[in-house]
Protein backbone atom coordinates (compact mmCIF):
# COMPACT_ATOMS: atom_id res chain seq x y z
CA UNK A 1 0.00 0.00 0.00
CA UNK A 2 2.79 2.17 0.90
CA UNK A 3 4.73 2.15 -2.66
CA UNK A 4 1.42 2.28 -4.33
CA UNK A 5 0.53 5.78 -2.68
CA UNK A 6 4.49 6.65 -3.31
CA UNK A 7 3.75 5.87 -7.02
CA UNK A 8 0.33 7.61 -7.22
CA UNK A 9 2.16 10.84 -5.52
CA UNK A 10 4.45 10.53 -7.86
CA UNK A 11 2.22 10.46 -10.83
CA UNK A 12 0.19 13.45 -9.70
CA UNK A 13 3.56 15.39 -9.35
CA UNK A 14 2.62 16.47 -5.48
CA UNK A 15 5.76 16.94 -2.71
CA UNK A 16 3.09 17.54 -0.05
CA UNK A 17 -0.48 16.16 0.22
CA UNK A 18 -3.26 16.59 2.82
CA UNK A 19 -4.50 13.78 4.53
CA UNK A 20 -7.79 13.82 2.76
CA UNK A 21 -5.63 13.44 -0.42
CA UNK A 22 -4.81 9.94 1.08
CA UNK A 23 -7.94 9.03 1.62
CA UNK A 24 -9.18 9.52 -1.67
CA UNK A 25 -6.27 7.59 -2.98
CA UNK A 26 -7.79 4.52 -1.51
CA UNK A 27 -11.42 4.91 -1.43
CA UNK A 28 -11.50 1.24 -0.93
CA UNK A 29 -9.71 1.33 2.51
CA UNK A 30 -10.99 2.72 5.54
CA UNK A 31 -9.58 5.72 7.11
CA UNK A 32 -7.88 3.89 9.91
CA UNK A 33 -6.13 1.77 7.52
CA UNK A 34 -4.82 4.89 5.44
CA UNK A 35 -3.80 6.34 8.89
CA UNK A 36 -1.77 3.74 10.01
CA UNK A 37 -0.05 3.27 6.49
CA UNK A 38 0.79 7.28 6.84
CA UNK A 39 2.32 6.52 10.56
CA UNK A 40 4.34 3.63 9.33
CA UNK A 41 5.54 5.94 6.71
CA UNK A 42 6.21 8.47 9.34
CA UNK A 43 8.18 6.03 11.25
CA UNK A 44 10.38 4.87 8.39
CA UNK A 45 11.23 8.65 7.44
CA UNK A 46 9.50 8.52 4.10
CA UNK A 47 7.32 11.45 5.35
CA UNK A 48 7.33 14.84 7.24
CA UNK A 49 4.13 15.88 9.36
CA UNK A 50 4.42 19.71 8.13
CA UNK A 51 0.97 19.93 10.02
CA UNK A 52 -2.41 18.06 11.54
CA UNK A 53 -3.06 17.32 7.98
CA UNK A 54 -0.49 18.28 5.87
CA UNK A 55 2.26 15.72 5.23
CA UNK A 56 5.58 15.92 2.84
CA UNK A 57 7.39 13.10 0.82
CA UNK A 58 11.21 12.83 1.51
CA UNK A 59 12.40 13.42 -1.42
CA UNK A 60 15.42 9.95 -2.01
CA UNK A 61 16.08 10.15 -5.71
CA UNK A 62 18.99 10.99 -6.91
CA UNK A 63 17.44 14.90 -8.01
CA UNK A 64 16.92 15.18 -4.11
CA UNK A 65 20.08 18.28 -4.39
CA UNK A 66 17.15 20.49 -4.48
CA UNK A 67 16.57 21.74 -0.49
CA UNK A 68 13.02 20.88 0.92
CA UNK A 69 12.69 23.59 2.53
CA UNK A 70 13.11 25.64 -0.74
CA UNK A 71 10.36 23.80 -2.27
CA UNK A 72 8.21 23.99 0.29
CA UNK A 73 8.40 27.57 0.52
CA UNK A 74 7.72 27.83 -3.28
CA UNK A 75 4.63 25.53 -2.93
CA UNK A 76 3.57 27.78 0.23
CA UNK A 77 1.20 29.15 -1.50
CA UNK A 78 -1.04 26.60 -2.65
CA UNK A 79 -0.73 25.39 1.34
CA UNK A 80 -1.01 28.88 2.82
CA UNK A 81 -1.69 29.20 6.64
CA UNK A 82 -0.05 25.61 7.47
CA UNK A 83 3.57 26.26 7.50
CA UNK A 84 5.47 29.95 8.45
CA UNK A 85 9.25 30.55 7.89
CA UNK A 86 10.63 31.21 11.65
CA UNK A 87 12.24 34.97 11.16
CA UNK A 88 14.78 34.99 12.96
CA UNK A 89 16.39 31.62 11.13
CA UNK A 90 14.40 30.63 8.02
CA UNK A 91 13.61 27.32 9.53
CA UNK A 92 9.83 25.89 9.00
CA UNK A 93 7.69 25.89 11.74
CA UNK A 94 3.80 24.59 11.44
CA UNK A 95 1.24 26.66 12.70
CA UNK A 96 -1.03 24.56 15.11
Amino acid sequence: MESAFLGYLAEEGKAWFSIEDAYGAFPDKSEGAVRFMLMRMLEKGLLIKVSKKAYWVVPFDQNAGICWRSRLLEEAGTISGIIRPCRSTGSLHSRR
